[in-house]
């Protein structure tokens, strides 16, 4: 059987690490957090702490007014536009990977995807505090696309919006999920080859800027 096709992925000895663990170890430690959930593909603890994160990060940067009724919609919300990212994202990976002939189970792929997504919410709202520290208190800081992260200053939004949309997703926090999840599949299959790896990669970047692009057209 050849070593790239779907298989029990290997075990590191001296257990799994827990949860929190984990979570910690996707940013300090992305190949050891992998390995972990090549071995064991949890993803619920890492789906809350995206939850709580994004929901946290709101009342940070936009200080709401809040009640009862608004804190569980806003919850609600956050879990109702996570999950169907989450799997967008999983079901890209996998479907690429199964191109590339580097096939791993799809609770991996959800897993990884999970776990990526941790990592790239941490960065932006990092990347958001810091920007927010720097500029003028006048300048409104987007959390969802925070300054010094892409290109898109560099076009025209109105006269050119699909270059713009492309320059968009030259982002530093894009390259940093592409290069976990490059980890993540290493991780899942340690056998399969760099370029195949890579394969993957790419065309789960192209996927995702060919569907910007499909939806800036149909504007």
């Amino acid at each position: 059987m050849s070593a790239s096709r779907e298989s029990t992925p290997v075990i590191v000895p001296g257990g799994h690490p827990g949860a929190l663990a984990r979570l910690v170890d996707v940013v300090v430690d992305p190949r050891a957090a992998f390995r972990g959930i090549a071995e064991q593909p949890s993803w619920l603890a890492a789906f809350i702490a995206v939850v709580v994160a994004r929901f946290v990060s709101l009342f940070v940067f936009y200080h709401p007014d809040t009640t009862p009724v608004k804190l569980a919609i806003g919850i609600a919300f956050q879990v109702a536009m996570v999950m169907p990212m989450i799997l967008a994202s999983a079901t890209l990976l996998w479907v690429s990977g199964r191109a590339w002939d580097v096939r791993f189970p799809w609770p991996t792929a959800f897993s990884v995807a999970t776990h990526v997504l941790v990592a790239y919410t941490i960065v932006t709202i990092a990347v958001a505090s810091v920007a927010g520290a720097m500029l003028p208190a006048s300048v409104a800081v987007d959390l969802r696309e925070p300054p010094f992260t892409n290109l898109a200053q560099l076009a025209d939004v109105v006269h050119s919006p699909r270059w713009a949309r492309v320059l968009a997703e030259a982002d530093v926090r894009s390259a940093y999920a592409l290069v976990l999840t490059a980890v993540g599949i290493r991780a899942a299959q340690p056998m399969v080859g760099r370029a195949r790896i890579i394969g993957v990669v790419v065309s789960c970047f192209a996927a995702r800027v060919l569907a910007v692009l499909l939806a800036v057209a149909n504007r």
